[in-house]
């Protein structure tokens, strides 16, 4: 297979929409041998507003620090391979060709989204490739989002608003449950400046799952370091 063969076969699968159930993603990860559980620190991201830019700002920071970092996000802008980078470098051709070739058929027999199917093949790459940090944005919500069968060390929550509402749910404390769906036991949950709504549900879960919470202050200040001379 090559990789124009692997995006006409990958960019059709949008077709079958997405499906709010773990069920795809969990028996891909299985075939591949759960490399969801071999991806280093984990940095999971949900919200609404920024959960981009926060998730790349994270994978920068780690970078810088020495640390080998995975990067997934989504969607891409120009080229698929933006989606999965490693120290910011994106997934190759050839390795994105090789695993589709290997998951083609298991993706047809689940009549596998294409997120879920990315999502995978991520997992696959960053656990082959050794990463010390593993930076994941949730693609929609949280809860049944297909990148909620990581085992996050840090759950981070930007900020909450209305979006996907026909799959999240009409209010803020609907949506904010669907997001704070990330948050688990083992993990510190960092929560920015959020609706009071949405605030209240995300410190119920973190007490339910005996998360520990961070909540960042209203305001926060950026301070300009310049070298000493």
């Amino acid at each position: 297979m090559t990789y124009q063969d692997a995006i006409a076969f990958l960019f059709p699968l949008h077709r079958f929409g997405m499906k709010m159930s773990l069920e795809n993603i969990t028996a891909l990860c299985n075939y591949l041998g759960n490399p969801e559980r071999r991806l280093g620190t984990v940095v999971h991201i949900a919200g609404t507003n920024g959960k981009g830019s926060t998730a790349a700002f994270m994978a920068s920071i780690c970078q810088e620090a020495g640390l080998k970092t995975a990067l997934y996000t989504s969607p891409h802008v120009e080229r698929f391979e933006e989606r999965i980078r490693i120290n910011g470098q994106m997934i190759s051709e050839d390795y994105i060709a090789g695993l589709t070739a290997d998951l083609k058929a298991k993706i047809q027999d689940l009549n596998a989204t294409f997120f879920e199917a990315t999502t995978a093949m991520a997992f696959r790459y960053f656990s082959e490739e050794s990463v010390d940090v593993s930076v994941i944005e949730v693609g929609m919500g949280g809860r049944l989002d297909a990148t909620n069968v990581v085992l996050p060390d840090y759950c981070l929550i930007t900020p909450i608003d209305y979006d996907h509402q026909q799959w999240l749910g009409e209010t803020i404390e609907q949506i904010a449950a669907e997001k704070a769906g990330i948050v688990k036991s083992r993990a510190q949950t960092i929560v920015a400046r959020q609706h009071l709504e949405a605030l209240e549900v995300i410190m119920a879960v973190a007490k339910e799952k005996k998360s520990r919470l961070l909540q960042l202050p209203q305001r926060l200040h950026t301070v300009n370091l310049r070298p000493l001379r």
